[in-house]
């Protein structure tokens, strides 16, 4: 069974007098250890697309089957169950707390699910090490995309969704994170990233191009 199943998703949005459909009939199934880089303009649906994943906007019509469980049948007690334990979240804004070092970051919002030790370890590995104790605004860019990383790898989500983690990145930062993602597949790791560009994680991966609201497969990339 694959460890996710888009099955006929549609989202639509009332914008006042007007009605958007921001997903038209999606369908896509993830394998675990599957990379999916979902492609597309800005407005085409791509963040609408991973908040449905991730359950935190549920879908108009259809269904999203993650480890087997439907998780918009059940109650939104159940579905904060699941995002806490299930899935990893990297947002465009890593949206970090000025006040917080690196390390307190993560540990305010992994709530006591992983130890300092293994917060350390996940920076460590990162390259994050030297840079824990540092606040957001000594930080650049790229380390606060990598921190938000961190944050979202600690709890080993079976899932791990990114929303366009690279976009405004210098090239060596942005290859770094698509390194991490990457890795991160290898070990086992489901990862759906979305991106408006053609950078893509360097392992085997699957192109998905999300346009007017539809998906569109374009097949396998084998790794660099």
């Amino acid at each position: 069974m694959p460890m996710i199943q888009i099955q006929s998703v549609s989202r639509r949005f009332q914008r006042g007098s007007q009605v958007v459909d921001a997903l038209v009939d999606c369908s896509m199934d993830v394998e675990q250890g599957e990379c999916v880089v979902v492609r597309g303009p800005s407005g085409s649906g791509k963040t609408t697309l991973l908040m449905a994943v991730g359950g935190l906007l549920r879908p108009t019509s259809g269904s999203v089957i993650v480890e087997g469980r439907p998780i918009w049948e059940g109650s939104e007690a159940s579905r904060a169950v699941y995002r806490s334990n299930t899935v990893g979240f990297v947002f465009q804004d890593p949206h970090l707390l000025p006040w917080l070092n690196a390390r307190d970051n993560i540990a305010i919002a992994v709530q006591g699910r992983a130890s300092m030790g293994e917060i350390d370890q996940c920076l460590e590995g990162l390259g994050l090490g030297d840079r824990a104790e540092h606040l957001p605004g000594e930080l650049s860019t790229g380390e606060r995309r990598r921190v938000a990383l961190a944050r979202a790898l600690v709890n080993k989500p079976a899932v791990l969704l990114a929303d366009e983690p690279i976009s405004h990145l210098d090239q060596e930062s942005a290859a770094s994170v698509l390194q991490i993602l990457s890795s991160w597949c290898i070990e086992g790791g489901t990862v759906v990233m979305v991106n408006h560009g053609e950078q893509s994680p360097p392992c085997k991966h699957r192109f998905m191009d999300l346009l007017e609201g539809r998906l569109h497969d374009q097949g396998r990339a084998e790794a660099r």
